[in-house]
Protein backbone atom coordinates (compact mmCIF):
# COMPACT_ATOMS: atom_id res chain seq x y z
CA UNK A 1 0.00 0.00 0.00
CA UNK A 2 1.22 3.48 -0.99
CA UNK A 3 1.16 6.40 1.41
CA UNK A 4 0.40 9.81 -0.15
CA UNK A 5 2.76 12.65 0.58
CA UNK A 6 0.65 15.80 1.12
CA UNK A 7 3.66 18.01 1.77
CA UNK A 8 4.44 18.28 -1.94
CA UNK A 9 0.99 19.73 -2.81
CA UNK A 10 1.29 23.40 -3.88
CA UNK A 11 -1.11 26.19 -2.89
CA UNK A 12 -1.25 29.97 -2.87
CA UNK A 13 0.26 31.84 -0.01
CA UNK A 14 -1.38 34.79 1.65
CA UNK A 15 1.13 37.17 0.09
CA UNK A 16 0.39 35.86 -3.41
CA UNK A 17 -3.36 36.27 -2.85
CA UNK A 18 -2.87 39.84 -1.62
CA UNK A 19 -0.74 40.68 -4.65
CA UNK A 20 -3.39 39.31 -7.02
CA UNK A 21 -6.16 41.26 -5.23
CA UNK A 22 -4.07 44.44 -5.39
CA UNK A 23 -3.52 43.96 -9.13
CA UNK A 24 -7.23 43.35 -9.72
CA UNK A 25 -8.15 46.49 -7.78
CA UNK A 26 -5.59 48.58 -9.70
CA UNK A 27 -6.93 47.28 -13.03
CA UNK A 28 -10.52 47.95 -11.93
CA UNK A 29 -9.62 51.50 -10.92
CA UNK A 30 -7.89 52.12 -14.24
CA UNK A 31 -10.90 50.73 -16.08
CA UNK A 32 -13.30 53.02 -14.18
CA UNK A 33 -11.10 56.03 -14.90
CA UNK A 34 -10.93 55.19 -18.59
CA UNK A 35 -14.62 54.34 -19.04
CA UNK A 36 -15.94 57.24 -16.89
CA UNK A 37 -19.35 55.84 -15.97
CA UNK A 38 -20.49 59.28 -14.76
CA UNK A 39 -20.02 60.68 -18.26
CA UNK A 40 -21.97 57.78 -19.76
CA UNK A 41 -24.85 58.51 -17.38
CA UNK A 42 -24.73 62.23 -18.25
CA UNK A 43 -24.90 61.42 -21.95
CA UNK A 44 -27.86 59.14 -21.32
CA UNK A 45 -29.72 61.88 -19.43
CA UNK A 46 -28.91 64.39 -22.19
CA UNK A 47 -30.22 61.99 -24.81
CA UNK A 48 -33.46 61.59 -22.82
CA UNK A 49 -33.86 65.38 -22.53
CA UNK A 50 -33.32 65.87 -26.26
CA UNK A 51 -35.86 63.14 -26.97
CA UNK A 52 -38.38 64.80 -24.64
CA UNK A 53 -37.91 68.17 -26.36
CA UNK A 54 -38.32 66.56 -29.79
CA UNK A 55 -41.55 64.92 -28.61
CA UNK A 56 -42.85 68.27 -27.33
CA UNK A 57 -42.01 69.83 -30.68
CA UNK A 58 -43.94 67.08 -32.46
CA UNK A 59 -46.90 67.64 -30.15
CA UNK A 60 -46.94 71.34 -31.02
CA UNK A 61 -46.71 70.49 -34.73
CA UNK A 62 -49.68 68.16 -34.29
CA UNK A 63 -51.60 70.94 -32.56
CA UNK A 64 -50.86 73.31 -35.45
CA UNK A 65 -52.00 70.70 -37.98
CA UNK A 66 -55.21 70.09 -36.04
CA UNK A 67 -55.87 73.81 -35.55
CA UNK A 68 -54.46 76.05 -38.32
CA UNK A 69 -54.85 79.09 -36.05
CA UNK A 70 -52.61 77.56 -33.38
CA UNK A 71 -49.44 79.51 -32.72
CA UNK A 72 -47.31 78.77 -29.67
CA UNK A 73 -46.26 82.41 -29.52
CA UNK A 74 -49.82 83.42 -28.60
CA UNK A 75 -49.40 81.45 -25.35
CA UNK A 76 -45.91 82.61 -24.47
CA UNK A 77 -44.80 86.10 -23.58
CA UNK A 78 -41.86 87.65 -25.35
CA UNK A 79 -38.57 88.12 -23.51
CA UNK A 80 -39.37 85.33 -21.04
CA UNK A 81 -37.33 82.14 -20.66
CA UNK A 82 -39.62 79.33 -19.49
CA UNK A 83 -37.75 76.74 -17.43
CA UNK A 84 -38.87 73.52 -15.81
CA UNK A 85 -37.85 74.37 -12.26
CA UNK A 86 -40.41 74.17 -9.49
CA UNK A 87 -40.77 77.41 -7.57
CA UNK A 88 -43.56 79.08 -5.62
CA UNK A 89 -42.61 82.42 -7.24
CA UNK A 90 -43.16 82.63 -10.97
CA UNK A 91 -39.98 84.72 -11.38
CA UNK A 92 -37.80 81.81 -10.13
CA UNK A 93 -36.48 83.84 -7.19
CA UNK A 94 -35.28 80.68 -5.40
CA UNK A 95 -32.88 79.96 -8.27
CA UNK A 96 -31.66 83.50 -9.13
CA UNK A 97 -28.15 82.82 -7.79
CA UNK A 98 -27.87 79.54 -9.73
CA UNK A 99 -29.23 80.67 -13.11
CA UNK A 100 -27.10 82.54 -15.64
CA UNK A 101 -27.85 86.24 -16.00
CA UNK A 102 -30.17 87.22 -18.82
CA UNK A 103 -29.93 90.25 -21.10
CA UNK A 104 -31.70 93.42 -20.04
CA UNK A 105 -35.47 93.13 -20.42
CA UNK A 106 -35.53 89.33 -20.18
CA UNK A 107 -36.72 87.24 -17.23
CA UNK A 108 -37.14 83.65 -16.13
CA UNK A 109 -40.50 81.98 -15.58
CA UNK A 110 -40.99 79.01 -13.24
CA UNK A 111 -44.11 77.12 -12.23
CA UNK A 112 -45.37 75.81 -8.93
CA UNK A 113 -46.32 72.56 -10.72
CA UNK A 114 -44.01 72.41 -13.76
CA UNK A 115 -45.38 69.11 -15.06
CA UNK A 116 -48.97 70.36 -15.45
CA UNK A 117 -50.32 70.07 -19.00
CA UNK A 118 -53.13 72.60 -18.58
CA UNK A 119 -51.03 75.67 -19.39
CA UNK A 120 -49.89 76.22 -15.81
CA UNK A 121 -46.81 74.00 -16.19
CA UNK A 122 -43.42 75.13 -17.37
CA UNK A 123 -44.77 75.41 -20.92
CA UNK A 124 -47.72 77.84 -21.03
CA UNK A 125 -49.62 75.81 -23.64
CA UNK A 126 -52.74 73.85 -22.72
CA UNK A 127 -52.00 70.38 -24.08
CA UNK A 128 -55.12 68.86 -22.53
CA UNK A 129 -57.43 70.99 -24.73
CA UNK A 130 -56.54 68.95 -27.81
CA UNK A 131 -58.30 65.55 -28.01
CA UNK A 132 -55.57 64.08 -30.25
CA UNK A 133 -52.85 64.55 -27.65
CA UNK A 134 -52.38 61.91 -24.98
CA UNK A 135 -49.94 63.46 -22.52
CA UNK A 136 -49.98 62.78 -18.78
CA UNK A 137 -47.38 65.32 -17.70
CA UNK A 138 -44.70 67.56 -19.11
CA UNK A 139 -41.14 66.25 -18.95
CA UNK A 140 -38.70 68.12 -16.77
Amino acid sequence: MKIKDFSSKSSFTLVELLIVLALISILATILVVIIKPGEILKKGRDTQRISNLNNLDKLMQLMSINDPNFNELTYASSNIVYISLQDTNSNCSSYQNELPPLPSGWSYRCSQNPQNIDGTGWIPISFNSNPLINLDKLPL
